[in-house]
C-alpha cells in the first residue's frame, strides 16, 4: 500500500524522503545494502530532531509518518550483529522520540538496545553507553551506567592496553564529570548518583592504570588529571551534607580522592616501583592485588579490599584445577596477608583472624614452609595485641619466634617478633620484661644492620620511656630513631620521630617546643603524601593551641585535621577531630556548633564501638548543657556508664590513671548538676560512689554498684563528714567547698563553704612546707646524733665559720618561726572546714567524726585543727579518715565473715642498700613486742630477715602487722614498680639473696601495687615509716600505702602524714595506742573493755598534747583510714 501524505508540509524535501523510506519498507523492498538503509534512516532522524527545535509541531507529524513503517525498531535491531552503525543510527532514534514525548516507549526501547551491546567491540560498547547516559531520564542513565561499569571492569584492562584507550577514556571522564557537575543534587541520594560515582572511579582508576602501560601517553593523562584536580574537588565538595551521609556516596567521594592522590603520587615519583610492576602483571591475580596495595598506601582500605578479594578470587580458580600448585597457594598466601593487613585497617578483626588462620593452614599443610608459618603467627599475635588478648597474643609471638630459630635463624624475623613480645608486656605494665625484650630487638637490628627495623626498635624504646614519664631518656632514643631515618633516607620515619618528640615535650608542658616538632613532621608529612599523617599533626597544633588559649587557631587546626579524616574516611580520626573541634568552639562560647560537632563525634564514636570516646562526648555535652543552664543530668549519667563499662573490662592490674580520672570529672559535673537542683542527698550518693572506684575495686572484685551512703553511719557511733571541692560553674577555677553532715541520728545537712584566699593552696606546694617536709627516704630517721652530725657537716662546708651554739639558735628560730605559722595555718582551716558546720556535730566525745576529704584536702591533719580557744579538733572526738562510706561498709561486712588471728608480725631495721640503717628501731620492736606479747604468738623479721617473701608468709594471717622501715617516696617515676598504676609509694626491705632486679624492680623494694594485690587478714596494719600516709592524689583521697593495705585486706590502717623522730614520746603514744586497742590500759579496763581504734589513736595523741602541746609536729602526724 502506498503512504498518503499528512499534513505537515514546511519542508517538501523531507516530507518526500519519508514518504519514500516507509513505502519502502512497508512493501517489503528494503535497500539491498542495509548500509544504505541505515544511512538514509539516519539522514531522516536527524533532519527531524534539527527540524523539530524550530517547529515541533510538524516535526512530530514527520515522525509518527516515519514510524508507520512496519517493525522499524524490530527490523533495525536485527542488524545488530552485522551493522556497527546501528547503534549512533538508533541513539539519534531514541533520542527523537524522547524529544518528542515518548518517554516510555524510549525507555523501553533503550534497555533493548543495550540488550544487544554484546557483539560489539568494547570501544563502540562504551561510546554507546555514554551517549546513553546524556539522556535526561534517570530510568535510561542509570541502566546505562550500570552496563558501562561492567566493561570497566579489572579483566577489560589487556583490551585497553592493546587498543590504546586512554584517549577514550579520557573523553568519556570528561562526559562522565559533566553529567556530574550539573547534576541536582538532593538530600535522599538516587541509585544513579551513587552508580555515577562508582563510574567515575572506575574510568580515573582504569587512566591511572593505563598510565604504566602506554609510556607515550603519560604526560596526556596526567596533565588532564591535574588540570581537573580543583574541578573534581569542588564536584565532591558541592555533594550536599544529607547526600554526604550515605554510606555508598561517601565511599565514592573518599575512593575518587583517593585515586587523585594516587596520579599525584607519579608525579613525585613515589610508589613508582609497586606501580611499574603493573605492567607484568596483566591476566595475573597479581593485578587487582597491587592494584589493591596501592590504595593501602593512600589509606583507601574498602577499596583495597575490594581489589584483594578480585584477586584472591582469580588466584582461588586457578587452585580449583591444581589445589597443590606451591606457587598458586604462595600467590594466595601473599594476597590473604595483604587482606588481613586491609581488615585490620579498618578494625575489623574477626576477618582479619580468619585471613591469618587460612595462611596457617596452607603454610602448615600443603606448602609446609617455617617461615611462612611464622609471619601468620606474628600477624596473627599483633590482632590479639590489638584486642587486648595478650595472653593469646604472647603464645603467638612465643609460636613466631620458635619457627624463625628452626632449623635456621631469620635474625630479621626474630628481631620483630622480641619488639613485639615487648608491645605486649608494655601494654600489660610488665616493663622489666618490656625494655628486656625491646634491647633484644634493637641489639639485633643493629647487629645485622636492619636500617627500616633499627628505626621502629628506637621508637619503641622511646614510647617506653615516654610510658614512663622519663621525657629525657624518651627524647634521647627517637633523636637516634631520626638519625636512623635521615640516615636511611626514609621521610616517613623521619616525620614519625619528629611527631614523637612533639608529642614527648607536650606532655612534659614543654608547648614551643611541642610546636616547633610538629612543624617540622608536618613539612615532611605534606612532602611525602602522608594525609593522615598531616591530619594527626593539625589536630596535636590545635591541641596545642587551645592549651595556650588560641581558640580560633585551634579552630583552623581541627577543622584542617576534620577534613582529611573525612577524605581518607578514618572514623576514628573523624570522631577525635570533631571532638577537639567541638571543645574549642565551646571555649568561644559558640554553642551551636559546639553541640553540633559533639553530636558528630557521639554518633561516630557509637558507629566505631567507642565507648571511651563516647562516654567523653557524653561528658562534654553535659558539661556545654550546664552551662547554658539546661538539663544535663542524662549526659553525666551516660558518660559515667560509659566509663564504667570500661572500668569493668580492666584487669586489675591493669588499672589506667585516665579512665578514673576521666570518670571522675563527670562525677564531678554531675554532683554540680544535682546540687544546683538542690538534691543534695543524690549528689552525695554520687560523691561516695565516685570517691570508692579504685578500693571498692579491688574488695570487690567487680564493677562500682550505688549504696546507700547513710547506711554506715545508722549501724556504727559516728558521724560522716562528707567534703567535696566542687565548683559552683564549669568554668570556675577556684572551687568552693561542699561538705555533707551525715550523723548517726538525725537528718543530714548539706552546706557550701567558700575556700578563703589563705588555703587556696596547692598540695604540692604544701607538702613542701613545715612539718610535711622531710630530708628524704635515704637519710636516717631524725635523731639528736643525727641532728649534730648535720650541723657539723654544714659548718665544714660554711665560709663564715659560725659556733654550733650560734647554729643551733638560728636553727630554734627558724623552726619557732615555722611553728607560729603551722599553728596560724591549723586555726584557719578549722574556722573554713570545722566552724561553719560545729553547730551540727555531735555533742559526745564518744562519737567518732569520720572525715571523708576531697582530693587534696586529704593531706591535711585534720585532728590537729585548732579554735580559737586553742583546743584542737582531736580533743574534742576521734577522728578517722575514709576515702567512702561504701568502702566502709564494705570492710565492715568484711570483718563479719573473718576469723582474727591472734598472732602479730612486727618488721624492724630492714637492711637495704638503698638507705641508711634507722638506727632507733631496736628500741620501738621492743617497746611494741612487748604491749603485743599479751594477746598471742609474736614474729618479729627484724634486720636480714625482714624480706619481702618472710613478710608475704607472716603477714597473711597475723591480727596485727606493724612495720618499721624506711619509706619510698611517691612521686618519683624512677622507684614505681608501674608508673600508671593508681598506687604510689611502697616500702624498703631486706633483698632477696638471689633477687630478680631491673630498672623498674629495685632490691628489696615492695612497692604499693604489689602491696595490693596481696591477700591479708590483718585487722590493724600500723606503718611506722616516712612517707607512709603520702601517695597519689585523687578525688577520694592520697591513694598509697594505707589504700594499698586496705585493698589487699587490711580491716584499717595507722599511718603518718610526715615523719616522726623515732623519741620517747614516739614510742609511749605507739604503745598506749596498742594497749587500748588490747584491752590492757588503765582507761580501757575501767570502761571496761578494749577501745576502739580511733577512740584508742585519740588517747594516744592526747599523750602527746599533754607532753609537748605547742609542738604537734612532734605528736600529730598519725592518722586512722579504715574501720574503727
Amino acid at each position: 500500500m502506498t503512504c498518503q501524505a499528512s499534513s505537515f508540509s514546511p519542508n517538501s524535501q523531507l516530507q518526500r524522503s519519508i514518504v519514500s523510506f516507509v513505502d519502502q519498507c512497508n512493501r517489503g523492498s528494503t535497500p539491498v545494502l542495509e548500509r544504505d538503509f541505515l544511512e538514509r534512516l539516519c539522514q531522516i532522524l536527524r533532519s527531524i530532531h534539527a527540524f523539530a527545535s524550530i517547529h515541533p509541531q510538524p516535526a512530530r507529524e514527520a515522525f509518527g509518518e516515519l514510524i508507520k513503517a512496519n517493525n522499524l525498531e524490530v527490523r533495525c535491531l536485527s542488524f545488530a550483529s552485522s551493522i556497527p552503525l546501528l547503534f549512533p543510527t538508533m541513539i539519534v532514534y531514541f533520542r527523537a522520540r524522547l524529544k518528542l514525548g515518548e518517554r516510555e516507549e524510549s525507555i523501553q526501547g533503550t534497555c533493548r538496545l543495550m540488550d544487544s551491546l554484546g557483539s560489539l567491540s568494547l570501544t563502540l560498547a562504551r561510546e554507546t553507553l555514554g551517549n546513553l547516559l546524556s539522556f535526561e531520564v534517570e530510568e535510561i542513565q542509570l541502566q546505562a551506567a550500570r552496563n558501562l561499569l561492567k566493561l570497566l571492569s579489572i579483566e577489560t584492562l589487556a583490551y585497553d592496553v592493546e587498543e590504546k584507550q586512554s584517549e577514550e577514556l579520557i573523553d568519556l571522564e570528561k562526559q562522565v564529570r559533566s553529567i556530574i557537575e550539573v547534576y541536582t543534587f538532593s538530600d535522599s541520594p538516587s541509585d544513579f548518583l551513587i552508580v555515577l560515582l562508582s563510574l567515575y572511579q572506575s574510568i580515573i582508576e582504569k587512566l591511572f592504570l593505563l598510565s604504566y602501560f602506554e609510556k607515550g601517553q603519560n604526560n596526556i593523562i596526567y596533565d588532564h588529571a591535574l588540570a581537573n584536580l580543583s574541578r573534581i574537588e569542588k564536584l565532591l565538595t558541592d555533594l550536599s551534607p544529607q547526600s554526604t551521609q550515605n554510606q555508598s556516596v561517601r565511599y565514592q567521594q573518599i575512593s575518587i580522592r583517593s585515586i587523585f592522590r594516587l596520579i599525584s603520587f607519579r608525579l613525585t615519583g613515589k610508589n613508582l616501583k609497586t606501580a611499574e610492576s603493573l605492567e607484568k602483571l596483566v591476566g595475573s591475580p597479581f593485578l587487582s592485588n597491587t592494584l589493591g596495595e596501592l590504595y593501602q598506601i593512600v589509606k583507601n582500605y574498602p577499596r583495597a579490599i575490594f581489589h584483594f578479594q578480585k584477586s584472591l578470587w582469580l588466584c582461588e580458580q586457578g587452585l580449583k584445577h591444581a589445589p597443590i600448585d606451591k606457587e598458586l597457594n604462595k600467590c594466595k598466601i601473599l594476597i590473604l596477608s595483604y587482606l588481613g593487613n586491609a581488615y585490620t585497617s579498618l578494625c575489623d578483626y574477626s576477618e582479619a583472624i580468619k585471613c591469618c588462620e587460612k595462611r596457617l593452614e596452607i603454610s602448615r599443610k600443603i606448602l609446609k614452609n617455617l617461615s611462612e608459618e611464622s609471619d601468620a603467627c606474628n600477624d596473627l599475635a599483633n590482632i590479639y595485641l590489638l584486642l587486648g588478648e595478650y595472653t593469646r597474643a604472647i603464645q603467638c609471638y612465643k609460636r613466631s619466634l620458635e619457627l624463625v630459630t628452626n632449623p635456621t635463624i631469620d635474625f630479621r624475623k626474630k628481631g620483630i617478633t622480641l619488639g613485639n613480645m615487648g608491645n605486649v608486656y608494655r601494654e600489660q605494665r610488665e616493663y622489666s620484661k618490656a625494655i628486656s625484650y625491646y634491647e633484644q630487638f634493637l641489639g639485633i637490628v643493629v647487629e645485622y644492620n636492619y636500617p627500616i627495623e633499627k628505626i621502629e626498635a628506637y621508637n619503641n624504646i622511646g614510647n617506653f620511656y615516654t610510658d614512663i614519664q622519663q621525657y629525657p631518656k624518651a627524647l634521647e632514643y627517637y633523636n637516634k630513631a631520626l638519625e636512623a631515618a635521615k640516615l636511611f633516607e626514609d621521610q616517613q620515619g623521619e616525620a614519625n620521630a619528629y611527631a614523637n618528640m612533639g608529642i614527648t615535650y607536650m606532655l612534659a608542658e614543654d608547648y614551643s617546643k611541642a610546636t616547633e616538632y610538629y612543624d617540622k613532621s608536618l613539612k615532611i608529612m605534606e612532602q611525602i603524601g602522608n594525609l593522615y599523617g598531616i591530619g594527626s599533626m593539625y589536630g596535636r597544633k590545635g591541641i596545642i593551641c587551645k592549651l595556650n588559649k588560641k581558640y580560633e587557631e585551634a579552630v583552623d587546626c581541627h577543622i584542617k585535621h576534620l577534613k582529611i579524616a573525612q577524605s581518607i574516611n578514618n572514623r576514628k580520626e573523624e570522631g577525635i577531630a570533631c571532638s577537639n573541634l567541638a571543645n574549642a568552639y565551646r571555649m568561644l562560647k559558640n554553642i551551636p556548633e559546639a553541640v553540633k560537632f559533639y553530636q558528630n563525634s557521639l554518633a561516630i564514636a557509637i558507629e566505631i564501638c567507642d565507648r571511651q570516646g563516647e562516654g567523653e562526648t557524653y561528658n562534654n555535652l553535659g558539661v556545654t548543657a550546664l552551662m547554658c543552664g539546661k538539663d544535663s543530668i542524662s549526659f553525666f549519667k551516660q558518660a559515667i556508664a560509659c566509663f564504667s563499662e570500661i572500668q569493668g573490662a580492666i584487669k586489675q592490674n591493669q588499672w589506667k590513671i585516665t579512665i578514673f580520672e576521666r570518670q571522675s570529672v563527670s562525677y564531678r559535673a554531675l554532683e554540680t548538676a544535682l546540687i544546683s537542683l538542690g538534691n543534695y542527698k543524690e549528689a552525695l550518693q554520687v560523691v561516695d560512689t565516685s570517691r570508692a572506684r579504685v578500693l571498692v575495686q579491688s574488695l570487690e572484685k567487680k564493677p562500682l554498684q550505688n549504696s546507700a551512703p547513710s547506711l554506715a553511719a545508722t549501724n556504727q557511733n559516728m558521724t560522716f563528714i562528707v567534703y567535696s571541692l566542687t565548683p559552683s560553674s564549669m568554668d570556675e577555677k577556684n572551687p568552693d567547698i561542699g561538705v555533707w553532715v551525715v550523723p548517726s541520728e538525725g537528718e543530714m545537712v548539706y552546706q557550701r563553704l567558700e575556700l578563703s584566699e589563705t588555703l587556696k593552696v596547692e598540695s604540692p606546694d604544701l607538702l613542701n612546707e613545715f612539718p610535711y617536709q622531710t630530708k628524704g627516704a635515704a637519710q636516717e630517721t631524725s635523731s639528736p646524733e643525727a641532728d649534730f652530725l648535720d650541723l657539723a657537716t654544714d659548718l665544714i662546708q660554711e665560709e663564715t665559720k659560725r659556733s654550733w651554739a650560734e647554729r643551733q639558735k638560728e636553727k630554734d628560730q627558724d623552726q619557732e618561726a615555722k611553728r607560729a605559722a603551722f599553728l596560724k595555718q591549723l586555726r584557719d582551716w578549722y574556722d573554713t572546714l570545722i566552724a561553719p558546720i560545729e553547730q551540727y556535730l555531735p555533742q559526745s566525745q564518744e562519737t567518732t567524726l569520720t572525715l571523708l576529704p576531697d582530693s587534696s584536702l586529704a593531706t591535711l591533719p585534720f585532728a590537729l585543727f585548732q579554735d580559737q580557744e586553742g583546743k584542737y579538733l582531736i580533743e574534742k572526738h576521734p577522728i578517722a579518715i575514709a576515702s567512702s562510706i561504701q568502702t566502709l561498709d564494705l570492710l565492715a561486712k568484711k570483718k563479719a565473715h573473718t576469723a582474727l588471728s591472734r598472732s602479730s608480725t612486727i618488721v624492724s631495721m630492714p637492711n637495704n642498700p638503698m638507705v641508711s640503717s634507722i638506727k632507733s628501731s631496736g628500741k620501738e620492736t621492743e617497746a611494741i613486742q612487748e604491749v603485743l606479747s599479751a594477746q598471742g604468738e609474736i614474729s618479729v623479721l627484724a634486720q636480714k630477715e625482714a624480706t619481702i617473701s618472710n613478710i608475704l608468709e607472716k603477714a597473711q594471717n597475723c591480727r596485727f602487722l606493724h612495720i618499721d622501715c624506711h619509706g619510698i617516696r611517691p612521686g618519683k617515676s624512677e622507684l614505681k614498680f608501674d608508673p600508671h598504676s593508681v598506687y604510689e609509694g611502697g616500702l624498703y626491705l631486706t633483698p632477696e639473696i638471689e633477687e630478680e632486679q631491673s630498672e623498674f624492680k629495685k632490691p628489696g623494694c615492695l612497692y604499693a601495687d604489689q602491696i595490693s594485690q596481696m591477700s591479708l587478714n590483718a585487722e590493724l596494719v600500723v606503718l611506722s615509716a616516712c612517707h607512709s600516709g603520702r601517695g597519689k592524689l585523687l578525688r577520694e583521697g592520697v591513694v598509697g600505702l594505707p589504700h594499698a593495705f586496705l585493698a589487699a585486706g587490711a580491716l584499717s590502717v595507722v599511718a603518718t602524714y610526715w615523719e616522726l623522730p623515732a623519741s620517747d614520746l614516739t614510742i609511749g603514744m605507739l604503745k598506749a595506742f596498742y594497749s587500748h586497742i588490747l584491752g590492757t590500759s588503765e582507761k580501757a579496763q575501767a570502761k571496761g573493755g578494749p577501745l576502739d581504734k580511733a577512740q584508742a589513736l585519740r588517747e594516744a595523741m592526747l599523750l602527746g598534747i599533754e607532753k609537748e602541746r605547742n609542738k604537734p609536729e612532734l605528736w600529730g602526724a598519725f592518722f586512722l583510714t579504715g574501720i574503727s
